[in-house]
Parts: structure tokens; sequence; C-alpha cells
């Protein structure tokens, strides 16, 4: 079967939109659209891909795809900061899909977030919230976890997305205390 010219340009633009965001959730409003597209094309996406050495990778379970590559090209970088709160964030979604009834309840508070950063005693305790405020936009954009507005706020609820097993995955939680304990001397 032929794609038509609407057709091919949705391709490009989805294929586009994996390359920046990585992920494309179905339970992601401004992706619903997108995975379906996927899912109905999941061939002609993997043939895709392989083609560039990327693979198209399907988290059935937990409802998402993902690009995957062995070369070290689009990956995003992240601070010492930054990586503290990806590892907070992973150990919390881990506590929190024990009692989670769907991924909307595996939230975490920007105060509560900010708590924890305090209890490691990696950084100064009066880290300002413009530092907060980069960082976990950053993650967001990356798809790590989702909130609403542009202006985060201590009561501002994060709800920290299923695709942060795949950027640390579940064999790596014992790893992150160690990780943490590091990031202290």
């Amino acid at each position: 079967k032929r794609m038509g010219d609407g057709e091919k340009q949705e391709f490009a633009r989805v294929v586009s939109k994996f390359l920046n965001e990585t992920f494309i959730l179905k339970n992601k409003k401004t992706d619903t659209y997108d995975f379906y597209f996927i899912q109905e094309r999941k061939g002609l996406f993997s043939s895709y891909f392989a083609l560039t050495d990327y693979a198209l990778e399907f988290d059935q379970e937990r409802g998402f795809f993902y690009i995957s590559t062995e070369e070290d090209r689009s990956r995003v970088r992240l601070n010492k900061f930054e990586t503290v709160l990806l590892l907070l964030l992973r150990l919390k979604y881990y506590e929190n899909a024990k009692t989670a009834a769907s991924p909307e309840d595996n939230w975490v508070s920007v105060e509560e977030l900010v708590e924890k950063v305090n209890q490691t005693n990696i950084f100064h305790p009066l880290k300002r919230m413009t530092e907060y405020d980069l960082a976990l936009k950053k993650l967001r954009r990356s798809k790590v976890l989702d909130f609403k507005g542009t202006k985060l706020e201590a009561s501002t609820r994060m709800v920290i997305l299923p695709t942060i097993v795949v950027v640390l995955g579940q064999n790596d939680i014992d790893l992150i205390a160690a990780e943490l304990a590091a990031y202290t001397k």
C-alpha cells in the first residue's frame, strides 16, 4: 500500500518528533494521536529507523513507543543537579508504583522533591527555585515527568512518567543509592 502525500507528511512529522523527544506515550494528550499513528504503521517505522541505526521499541505494558540506538548520539546531557533529580524521581517512581492504581497516581510535589534533595546533603539547602524550574522543565522536555503550567510552585504536582524506567531501568535501582552516596562525597 502506497502512502498518500498527507500520510507522508504525518510520517515525517512523527519521525522528527521521535528524534527530538525519544518517547511517544499513549496516555499523554499531546502524543495520543501519534501513538496510534505509529501503532498502525509499526513495521514501516521499524524499517525506517533500522536504516538509520535506531530501533523502534514498544513498551506495551506501560503504553509508549521509543527509539533507541547503540551509538552515542541524540542523548540528553544532564548536569549534577539534574542527575540527582532524575535519580530521586526514579526512586520515588519505584516507591509509588507499589500503590499507584494508574500512571497518573505516580506523582511527586515540587516541595517533596526539594525536601528529598535537601536530605541528600549534596547541595546547599537554599538552592534557588529557578534552578529547580530549569532542571524540571528539561526533564519534562525529555518526557520523564509532566506537570501543568509554566511556573513551578511548591505545591505543583508532577506526574513521573513511566518512561523513567527506560532511562533508569529496574536493575539500576540498587545502583542509584550508590550513585547518590558517591555524589555526597
